[in-house]
């Protein structure tokens, strides 16, 4: 057994040091490529190995003390891989082939030239195809995305992605066959490009449309966290990206080679003294008052400069965008944890379903339109109208909106669409109140009766004539007795205990909104906690024994959202990334998803306690 084991593990040491040998030529040859190509960047920066949970092959780290303003690198647009610079240039715009679609076509032709191609030594130091859902096998998107945000958009890429495919081989074979070999035109091949076009394409402008950049693509994400600035260099000097190419922190003798770091601990192989290194005599990156006339005014380089210090030995991130995992999994394959832009969509198909269960479907569609004309409307994308609850679990107010008109009295909902003095009457409140613009939800909640200051702990009254009003004190019965049931008591008294040993960082009322704190109503909490339990559902199933049994409260069975996050949280630590990346991510998605959807709880469950 120990034999086996020393085995083991020296045919590992092997293949570690066979990739690294490999790794080390690719880069190498990378180096020279830039070389040759006119990309010039900084002696003070040093490749070193990506973080795998992060989907990240290639890191860029400091070797000494970066400043605020610093330029990095330089990068010639003609370096980078176009429709406009591609070999296929021509055949591309002949086929009528643009935007990503035709890069894609453009990075399988250059690769089909393999090293007959202007950026052989580009492509070859990139990955055949990023793992991103779009490749992943149907029944692993069933199986692992269900429930999230992504399921049903990566199906839907899927079938225009291949259907793209038919049409644009379809073209190119019959104008070029003999240029597009079959054996590199294949779909497998498409949808390796198309994952690099996704994962590390750049608007370069408006000529040359998205491109893969060298060298700026090797720079990692981190969420709200850049430290570098990617832009163009215009002659107009009342741009913003004229101001940072005309910038006194720019010096050209600045501009050298990268050190090679494949060591964590900064004390790799930096084959300083070879070819491809150069050797530095700086502790870091001079700053100089020059600026060199041959960079000024160049509409032809791309800059990459720092935005923030940067300290040596640190990682320096670019930012893909203010991203939420849905969008960094379908977009770049990996996830982050703790993401602030995260978000969970509540389909208003979903909200029909749960108040069709307490109201018939002709009184929701008809308070679905009241709620429209008052200038209310759900988010939408592609044909689908939804709902979004933020990271820190606040619902859109115009769910909330749409709740309570669907709770309102007959007389008092119907006297919104006579309501002339609907506009008029908010536009005089907001000149009282500064000038400060109130949204659809601010406008009606005003005309049925909501300003600032009202107290909290108020319930609707309806008189005689229909009209609704606020008013505090003692409660009135409406659609459903204002009582607690007694599972409904159990559910709040766990959720409180929880909230209690993990309190929020912030109270519920400074979350949700003094507005928000007004819609929420008795009823009005319920059906939302109905809708939340309803979300919930869609992910797959726990299997039996791992949760508390049943899902539903309007079923009287026990249930708790966070024993889903519990679930999700458990099985993601028991998962190694580099062994199992879309098993990883798509857990942290399903993770910071259903946190999201159990925070709402336990904003709203606070709320309904109060209200009690």
């Amino acid at each position: 057994m120990m034999m086996m084991m020393l085995l083991f593990l020296h045919g590992g040491w092997v293949f570690v040091c066979v990739f690294l040998g490999i790794f080390c030529r690719k880069l190498r040859a990378f180096i020279r490529w830039m070389r040759e190509n006119g990309i010039e960047y900084s002696d003070a920066l040093a490749f070193h190995e990506g973080d795998k949970t992060v989907a990240a092959d290639i890191g860029v780290k400091a070797l000494y003390d970066l400043k605020e303003g610093d330029l990095i690198a330089t990068i010639p647009k003609e370096a980078c891989l176009t429709v406009k610079t591609s070999q296929a240039a021509a055949m591309i715009d002949e086929a009528e082939l643009g935007g990503d679609l035709g890069l894609a076509v453009a990075v399988m032709y250059e690769r089909s030239k393999q090293q007959f191609s202007k950026w052989y030594g580009y492509l070859q130091l990139l990955p055949f195809r990023q793992s991103l859902p779009i490749i992943w096998s149907l029944i692993e998107i069933d199986s692992l995305l269900a429930g999230t945000e992504l399921h049903k958009a990566i199906k839907e890429d899927r079938s225009l992605i291949q259907q793209d495919w038919r049409e644009c081989y379809g073209i190119l074979k019959d104008l070029y066959g003999e240029k597009f070999l079959e054996n590199w035109f294949t779909l497998e091949h498409f949808l390796a490009a198309k994952t690099l076009v996704a994962s590390r394409a750049f608007q370069v402008d408006d000529i040359h449309g998205f491109g893969m950049v060298p060298l700026a693509d090797l720079f990692n994400h981190k969420t709200a966290a850049e430290d570098v600035h990617f832009t163009s260099v215009f002659d107009d000097s009342n741009s913003e990206e004229a101001d940072l190419s005309s910038s006194p922190i720019r010096n050209k003798h600045d501009i050298g080679q990268f050190h090679l770091d494949l060591n964590s601990n900064n004390n790799g192989c930096h084959h300083e003294g070879s070819e491809e290194a150069v050797s530095s005599s700086q502790n870091g990156v001079e700053n100089s008052t020059g600026s060199p006339s041959d960079w000024e005014g160049n509409t032809d380089i791309l800059e990459m400069i720092l935005v923030k210090d940067v300290a040596e030995g640190h990682e320096i991130f670019n930012t893909y965008g203010m991203l939420s995992n849905s969008a960094l999994l379908h977009r770049y394959g990996f996830t982050e944890p703790n993401n602030p832009f995260d978000i969970v969509n509540v389909e208003l198909a979903t909200v029909s379903d749960i108040c069709c269960q307490s109201f018939t479907q002709r009184h929701f569609r008809r308070r679905v339109n009241i709620w429209r004309k008052t200038g209310c409307e759900p988010c939408s994308s592609e044909g689908s109208e939804y709902f979004e609850i933020t990271a820190d679990g606040r619902p859109q107010a115009e769910l909330l909106m749409l709740l309570y008109i669907i709770h309102l009295p007959d007389p008092a909902c119907s006297s919104l669409l006579f309501e002339d003095d609907l506009v008029g009457k908010a536009t005089r409140d907001v000149v009282a109140e500064n000038e400060n613009k109130l949204n659809a939800v601010g406008r009606v909640a005003r005309v049925l009766g909501w300003s600032k200051g009202l107290c909290s702990q108020r319930v609707l009254v309806e008189d005689n004539n229909g009209n609704i009003s606020a008013k505090p004190g003692k409660r009135k019965r409406q659609t459903r007795s204002s009582k607690l049931t007694k599972h409904e008591t159990e559910m709040l008294s766990t959720t409180n205990r929880k909230h209690k040993k993990n309190p929020s960082k912030e109270p519920a009322t400074q979350i949700l909104g003094e507005l928000d704190c007004w819609l929420l109503t008795i009823p009005v909490c319920r059906c939302l906690m109905s809708v939340l339990l309803e979300r919930n559902s869609l992910y797959p199933q726990e299997e039996e024994g791992s949760m508390t049994k049943s899902v539903q409260m309007r079923s009287g069975k026990n249930f708790s959202l966070k024993d889903s996050v519990d679930y999700e949280r458990t099985k993601l630590e028991n998962i190694n990334c580099e062994q199992d990346p879309k098993l990883f991510h798509a857990l942290s998605l399903r993770l910071s998803e259903r946190t999201i959807l159990h925070k709402c709880w336990c904003l709203i469950s606070e709320r309904l306690k109060s209200l009690i």
